[in-house]
């Protein structure tokens, strides 16, 4: 048998699919000519089929050497390259082909995405555009220039190409999921949400789809939407961590905190040292008034280095009466950032609760250096200086609350404790009054003001004032022992008046 003869049956069995047969069929034919091009070339393919790449690349090799212009051998060599993640020498073995056959569709469009990952994104803008040019653009080569035009930052040319990618080829779910990414970094959320949705109508199972809008839904705070689509997200990727991990954080800025800590706790699973989820459960703790809990995901939190896990530690400790240990938190969390606000705020609280009222006063005037409109800070400043018994600068900073937040009752509240305190009877009335109309329902309010009116001896409107606590809150016990003693001390005051008139008519008939 020739040996053009044996070439074709070794080809006709290599597209048979009998890749080692037809291998020894070109080994023994390249024993009696061991410069048959083809025959190397085909063998080459063989071995490529069989999983054998150092060999292919051999053979490969050798028709270049045999044949500098054969570009199958460059293009199959170029490839393989490419799969070894050798792309250098990719693009030297495509740019081979490119220079014998200018127009080579296969060359031209490898070379671009190789050009893409080694960041030359001038150069593969190059070949997707001499495509163009050659009317050889498919949608592929838009949606592959799109993705260098949005590397280089250049989204109005990324945005165009994604969308001629779709046009080209409606069933391309990644040239709009793209589009959807551009539409976000120009800020266009609901144009990116309507790209999302077309993708998850052509792929239901595009998991990253459902991320990605989560997302979007989370900046809109519509969190409903955001559960569901993080929940559809880590049903079809349950090891993708960051969709659980956001799952959690949806579920927590919708205030379901049970649900929240559940998936923070799934995340913890995959993830021990998963330093936000272990800060999100120390924030739901504190939420939830479970200071213990709080410090133990605090402290992990902290071991894992985050950043505001002292502050919130110094934060607990003061809700557990800590004050000590909450000072030395917030005080070397203050070292590292000296300009926040919520650090001095929260060690002035700490201070004011071990009764050392001068520095809480410094820290909250530091707090309010900081930033002026800083509302708690001048609340609380205003009661360290009660405490103090400074009256009239406490007396200042409630009525700067107050003509700033005119809803604030209990602004009003503790001025007029103050007003009481100077013994200014009649404003301390007129701020309780106007604490009443902005909440109606606080019992407190009614008993203070009551209180007032006892002292002004107003028994009347005590005694009105009285009965409303209790109407409120049956269980006042303060306006119930006050209320008592109010009635019976009526009772007496209405029979010495009675005794005094009685006393007065009989001295008039004697005197006549």
């Amino acid at each position: 048998m020739s040996e053009g003869l044996e070439l074709d049956r070794g080809i006709k069995i290599l597209y048979d699919g009998k890749f080692k047969k037809a291998g020894r069929i070109f080994k023994e034919l390249l024993k009696f000519d061991s410069s048959n091009v083809d025959g190397f070339y085909n063998r080459g393919i063989s071995y490529y089929y069989q999983n054998k790449p150092d060999k292919a690349l051999k053979d490969f090799s050798k028709v270049l050497e045999l044949n500098p212009t054969h570009t199958k051998a460059a293009i199959a060599r170029a490839n393989l390259y490419n799969t070894q993640g050798e792309w250098e020498r990719a693009i030297e073995d495509y740019t081979r082909v490119i220079k014998i056959k200018p127009t080579k569709y296969s060359a031209l469009y490898n070379r671009g995405i190789l050009n893409r990952k080694l960041r030359n994104y001038n150069l593969a803008l190059k070949d997707y555009n001499r495509l163009v040019n050659l009317k050889k653009a498919g949608s592929n080569v838009y949606y592959n220039r799109g993705i260098v035009f949005y590397l280089k930052g250049e989204l109005k040319s990324a945005y165009k190409d994604f969308s001629r990618a779709y046009d080209l080829d409606n069933t391309c779910a990644e040239a709009l999921f793209n589009r959807s990414k551009v539409c976000v970094d120009r800020k266009l959320p609901v144009k990116a949400i309507n790209d999302l949705r077309k993708v998850i109508k052509i792929n239901p199972n595009y998991w990253q789809a459902y991320y990605s809008r989560g997302i979007l839904y989370v900046s809109k705070k519509k969190y409903t939407r955001a559960i569901r689509d993080f929940t559809k997200c880590t049903q079809l990727n349950p090891e993708f961590l960051e969709g659980l991990y956001n799952l959690a954080v949806a579920y927590f800025q919708n205030e379901d905190y049970s649900l929240a800590i559940r998936e923070f706790f799934k995340v913890l699973e995959f993830d021990p040292d998963h330093v936000n989820s272990c800060f999100n459960v120390g924030l739901i703790a504190r939420r939830l008034k479970n200071y213990q809990q709080a410090l133990e995901y605090f402290n992990k939190a902290i071991a894992l280095g985050h950043p505001e896990a002292l502050m919130y530690r110094g934060i607990t400790l003061r809700n557990l009466k800590q004050y000590e240990e909450s000072v030395r938190d917030l005080a070397i969390a203050i070292r590292r950032d000296k300009k926040n606000t919520l650090l001095y705020h929260n060690r002035g609280l700490a201070y004011a609760k071990m009764e050392q009222y001068f520095d809480s006063i410094k820290d909250y005037n530091t707090a309010l250096e900081i930033e002026p409109n800083n509302l708690d800070a001048l609340f609380n400043r205003a009661n360290s200086f009660r405490k103090l018994k400074k009256f009239d600068k406490a007396i200042e900073d409630y009525s700067k609350l107050i003509q700033r937040d005119p809803k604030n009752e209990n602004a009003y509240n503790n001025r007029a404790i103050v007003w009481n305190a100077k013994g200014n009877y009649g404003h301390a009335i007129r701020d309780y009054s106007k604490a009443i109309k902005i909440n109606s329902k606080n019992a407190g309010l009614y008993y203070n003001r009551a209180i007032t009116y006892k002292r002004e001896k107003n028994y009347s409107k005590t005694k009105r004032d009285l009965k409303t606590v209790l109407k409120l809150d049956p269980k006042h016990r303060l306006a119930k022992q006050n209320l008592n003693e109010l009635v019976k001390f009526l009772k007496v005051k209405k029979r010495l008046k009675s005794s005094k008139s009685k006393h007065k008519s009989k001295s008039s008939k004697k005197t006549k």
